[in-house]
């Protein structure tokens, strides 16, 4: 199965606007004979015999220079999906699994996949990208000009319908259709991009400024109305038409406004409006400097000029880092951007943001993580079908894997939508509370993975032609599902399935009932390893994104063979009994070659706890030491709060706030925005 094949859940921005378009098809040359008797047959017959000879030592030379240069330059366009990854420990023999043979393509399979290849690019509306590999192709394969053609000609005919919209809709409504104007600019031919960039500016001149004017003077009236989100989105769109300082003087007021309306509901109303805005701003500036600050006297000057401000208690730098930190002007549409990942080094991923809305309201944030690692055009196009497909109503992250280490359930792989996530924060302020999982295929796993060790991050989840099952997740896949009583999450499979056991997808479906796991298992009959059509993955999605997250829930089961996974929430476990055993194991990536060795538990530690208000009761099984985390504000409650550990009082005693040290500390430390930790208490379980 191809990355093209894999990675286009919808149509792109323009694909309705050829209607009854149709695939070429690959050019078979006809193939003539005709019979000869006598002398002439048999001399006809030599040579086409030497011919033939000739012809296929010619063809085997072809491909093998062939094969050399598809080794260099197919790798980002064609993914296979990859073979179960199974692990154990590294003294055994046999352990790791030999990758299976890949068997080679043939000239006719190569130019089929670049040609569907370049269909996509124009389906997701990356015009100038599909041009560019039509043309390559048409060099490569130059007597199969016929079948490239047609292709090149509907290309062309979508940019032109693309361009004529966009400008269409800039005359329209000058503000906005200039944005959109220089965002196609960036995705099709040169001479198209110049033509729309050249009416961008025009449109940016009178018109824009004359509405600029009327939204300054909105802005006003909703202001003393208290209707501040509007009165924010009626000085944004100003700025975007006024010059110099005017712009300035805009900016500036939307963003005190913003600053308003962004820590409603997590500062108490009677602070936020006696605060004074410059007070707010130093101590988002100071909280900011503190987060990104490099270890050590930096660090230690930042911290110091935080507690140097009157204003920088808990409360207030709690908010700011649950709310802080996002540029006003966070750029809307597509992009790519590159960030780094612990143990990967520089990766990218593909973002695609809203233009509707504003940053004062966090949005819901979707990320996808794809089946295997490939073009960021790839992921920009998807990004961009998904966000639409969701009518705006969410940011969409797709996220590339690195080849080797896929999404788990090596520990690069695993941190990786960690990394995502949180470079994400530094750029969007999206809603922690709404943050969804999806995957097809590898990147089902990758959800999986997620699922089960890091659960409280996500809402909920949604996997496509992937479920857990014992050679991927190793000895403990068992403990593992019962994790997924965290959140909720929708695994869609065929019964057709040709790549993954369907067998293994039923088997998952009983365990996550009997476990208690909040997962539906849904079998489409008619599904092979797609898993479900286009339709009902939105649909699931959308569910998806109906759910919210708990922030702190009643109750938590949970059980880990490795401490970097012991939290969940509130509760951690900081370690795990010796006779619990241990054992090395190595993951391997689909090459098998080890990505990773480690020592885990032999037997999982697991934990099972109510929080009762006054009262924490906890059950703990190969536990040593367990921390319980106080994530809000100090309960005020007389006389204390009873900590109870296997039937036996562990601890009592008020919970205390340890300060904006160590919340800023913390979120360093964890890479985590999501959650404020105020302090902990450890217990020696008895």
């Amino acid at each position: 199965m191809t990355f093209v094949e894999e990675a286009r859940p919808g149509k792109g921005n323009f694909e309705s606007a050829v209607a009854g378009r149709r695939r070429p098809a690959c050019f078979n040359g006809p193939v003539a004979s005709s019979a000869r008797h006598g002398l002439a047959t048999s001399l006809i017959s030599i040579a086409v015999g030497s011919a033939a000879v000739a012809a296929a030592l010619g063809y085997k030379a072809w491909v093998d220079r062939r094969n050399e240069r598809l080794a260099r330059e197919s790798a980002p366009i064609v993914i296979h999906d990859r073979p179960p990854i199974r692990y154990g420990p590294a003294e055994t023999p046999g352990a790791v699994p030999a990758r299976p043979p890949v068997t080679g393509r043939t000239p006719d399979q190569s130019f089929r996949d670049a040609l569907r290849f370049a269909e996509t690019l124009a389906d997701q509306g990356e015009f100038a990208a599909a041009l560019d590999r039509l043309a390559l192709l048409s060099a490569e394969f130059p007597d199969r000009s016929a079948a490239v053609e047609p292709v090149r000609a509907e290309v062309e005919v979508l940019v032109q319908a693309a361009c004529e919209e966009a400008e269409a809709r800039a005359r329209k409504d000058p503000v906005r259709g200039t944005e959109a104007l220089e965002e196609l600019a960036a995705r099709v031919p040169a001479a198209d991009s110049a033509r729309l960039i050249t009416l961008r500016d025009r449109l940016r001149s009178t018109a824009a400024r004359d509405h600029a004017a009327r939204r300054l003077a909105e802005a006003d009236t909703l202001e003393k109305q208290g209707r501040h989100d509007d009165a924010v989105e009626a000085l944004l769109e100003a700025a975007r038409g006024l010059p110099g300082e005017e712009k300035d003087r805009a900016l500036v007021r939307a963003i005190r406004l913003v600053q308003r309306v962004r820590y409603e509901g997590v500062v108490a109303p009677a602070r936020l409006a006696a605060i004074p805005l410059q007070d707010l701003d130093a101590v988002e500036r100071a909280v900011e400097a503190a987060l990104a600050a490099p270890a050590g006297k930096p660090l230690e000057d930042a911290l110091a000029r935080l507690a140097a401000l009157p204003e920088a208690d808990g409360e207030l730098v709690a908010a700011v880092i649950l709310r802080g930190g996002t540029p006003l002007d966070a750029p809307v549409g597509e992009r790519v951007v590159e960030h780094d990942v612990p143990g990967l080094g520089k990766r990218r991923y593909a973002v695609s943001v809203p233009d509707s809305g504003l940053p004062t309201r966090p949005k819901p944030l979707v990320l996808i993580l794809e089946p295997g690692e490939g073009p960021p055009e790839i992921a920009r196009g998807v990004a961009r079908g998904w966000r639409q497909a969701l009518e705006d109503r969410a940011i969409v992250a797709v996220g590339i894997p690195e080849q080797a280490s896929g999404w788990g359930p090596n520990r690069r792989g695993e941190s990786h939508p960690q990394a995502i996530l949180a470079d994400l924060r530094k750029r969007h302020l999206f809603d922690p509370d709404r943050v969804v999982l999806v995957g097809t295929s590898a990147g089902a796993h990758g959800v999986w993975f997620q699922a089960m060790r890091r659960g409280d991050l996500y809402a909920a989840f949604v996997g496509v032609a992937g479920t857990p099952y014992a050679p991927m997740y190793g000895s403990h896949w068992h403990d593992w599902i019962a994790n997924l009583a965290v959140a909720p999450g929708r695994a869609l499979v065929g019964a057709k399935e040709d790549v993954f056991p369907v067998a293994h997808a039923r088997r998952f479906a009983e365990l996550a009932r009997e476990k208690g796991a909040r997962v539906e298992v849904v079998e489409a009959a008619d599904r092979a390893h797609e898993g479900a059509s286009a339709e009902e993955v939105r649909k699931a999605v959308a569910w998806a994104l109906s759910q919210k997250r708990a922030t702190h829930p009643a109750r938590i089961a949970w059980s880990t063979d490795n401490l970097a996974d012991g939290r969940c929430s509130w509760l951690e476990i900081t370690a795990i009994s010796k006779d619990a055993g241990e054992v090395t194991v190595n993951f391997v990536d689909d090459f098998g070659r080890t990505v990773e060795s480690r020592r885990i538990a032999k037997d999982c530690a697991r934990v099972e706890a109510r929080d009762l208000g006054t009262r924490i009761e906890i059950a703990a099984t190969r536990v040593q030491k367990l921390r319980v985390w106080w994530d809000g504000p100090p309960k005020d409650v007389e006389p204390s709060v009873t900590v109870v550990v296997n039937g036996r009082e562990a601890w009592r005693g008020i919970p205390g706030d340890r300060g904006p040290r160590f919340m800023i500390e913390e979120a360093r430390r964890t890479g985590r925005r999501d959650r404020v930790s105020r302090g902990f208490v450890e217990i020696a379980v008895p």
